[in-house]
């Protein structure tokens, strides 16, 4: 709350409202713009011009938020209530209410920019205000509530609600091109969550069918005792029956108990990089670089519990499903990457289990021996439009320059 309520700031001000509003009162109204003083205050700072130096009253400032914001009907018959009553007749008032009502950044722009044609005496101009603030309004409150539904869907219906530090209307006003990039930016994360989530089990498909013994087409291998060197004893029982059939039958209680054993084993445990510096928010193919990492970061972590996703720029952080969103409201057209700190973090985190899947559009350079030859063979990187560097020749790598490249990259990168 802007205003601790029993100060006696705040009693003065409510005072000052009872006696001189021009809308009836409501006490929840009232409350309401005691909450957003504050809010109001700091956008007059932004919008009103440097020579404006007067102000108008609480109960005036009260009665233009309220108007905005809720229901209110008119109790005094003075110059300033039939002010309002003309303001709430224009047409383009009904056209920006309908996008103020209930929230109340929106209304207390709108209270502040209607001030300031008030105090410039040129309430003649209050129209035109309302037409050129439409637009703004309309694009903010409807991209707005498409965040608060895409946050949603990515975070699952128990998601965390929007939040204002992805993108404030001081932030839009100040570049109305993030609000659009942010919306791309999740709506593309939701397309390729999607994707993945139903293309990843047929990244493992093939290795869910083989085992180290062959495919089921190849059991004529398991019918000589000499390569059954791992059944229990109690197996051993078919053996003794002479025919075909038995035989057959133990190779196949065989083949089938050994891929139950191999399927745990064939996806294996994914420890997944993703860069999120700025340039990941640029477009491949038309979707932004980072919701398609995003989108598989997403859909593992959906899918298999034992999944982990780090983000990286100049610092690596590991992160749940609600930050991975919360990364995407907040990634910002600057900052670099830093490589090594990502290889320092595989060797901290590296449990000789792991396959450790790196995406990013630029790498720098290392020292060739950061790394363990072992732990190479367990470290992908998936390229976006950038050349591998030199040390990277003996690491597994996949240089990407359109979405489907990208899709089959995933698929050979999560392959045993």
């Amino acid at each position: 709350m802007s205003l601790n309520l029993f100060s006696s700031s705040a009693q003065r001000i409510m005072k000052e409202v009872q006696d001189y509003s021009a809308l009836q009162q409501d006490q929840r109204y009232l409350l309401n713009y005691l909450n957003n003083v504050k809010l109001i205050a700091d956008y007059w700072k932004q919008v009103k011009p440097k020579t404006l130096q007067a102000n108008l009253k609480h109960y005036q400032r009260h009665d233009l938020f309220n108007l905005f914001y809720s229901q209110v009907n008119f109790n005094k018959n003075t110059a300033w209530a039939s002010l309002l009553k003309g303001l709430v007749k224009q047409p383009e008032f009904i056209k920006v209410k309908k996008y103020t009502e209930g929230d109340e950044e929106l209304s207390a722009l709108m209270t502040v920019r209607v001030m300031v044609r008030i105090l410039q005496e040129q309430v003649d101009r209050i129209k035109d205000e309302l037409k050129a603030s439409y637009e703004q309004v309309k694009e903010y409150r409807e991209g707005k509530e498409e965040m608060q539904q895409l946050v949603t869907m990515l975070n699952g219906s128990g998601g965390n609600a929007f939040t204002h530090d992805g993108l404030s209307l001081l932030k839009y006003l100040q570049r109305p091109d993030d609000l659009r990039d942010r919306i791309r930016i999740l709506r593309d994360t939701f397309t390729w969550l999607r994707n993945f989530s139903d293309e990843l089990p047929a990244s493992f498909k093939k290795s869910q069918l083989s085992s180290d013994q062959g495919e089921l087409n190849h059991i004529e291998k398991l019918m000589k005792e000499t390569q059954i060197t791992r059944m229990i004893s109690s197996e051993y029982s078919y053996l003794a029956i002479s025919s075909n059939l038995a035989r057959v039958l133990f190779a196949l209680r065989y083949v089938n108990r050994e891929l139950l054993v191999y399927r745990g084993s064939a996806s294996p445990k994914v420890v997944l990089y993703i860069d999120k510096s700025g340039s990941m928010s640029n477009l491949l193919e038309g979707v932004p670089k980072i919701s398609l990492a995003a989108g598989l970061g997403l859909a593992m972590l959906k899918k298999f519990d034992d999944t982990k996703v780090l983000m990286f720029d100049t610092e690596v952080t590991e992160v749940d499903k609600n930050k991975v969103v919360q990364t995407l409201l907040t990634i910002t057209a600057d900052g670099g990457t830093n490589i090594s700190l990502v290889l320092r973090k595989i060797r901290e985190v590296d449990d000789r289990k792991s396959v450790h899947v790196v995406i990013s559009d630029g790498i720098d350079e290392v020292s060739e021996n950061v790394i363990s030859n072992e732990l190479r063979k367990r470290i992908v990187f998936i390229l976006i439009e950038t050349k591998a560097p030199q040390w990277l020749k003996d690491f597994r790598y996949y240089p990407v320059r359109t979405i489907t490249e990208f899709r089959q990259a995933v698929a050979k990168s999560l392959q045993p």
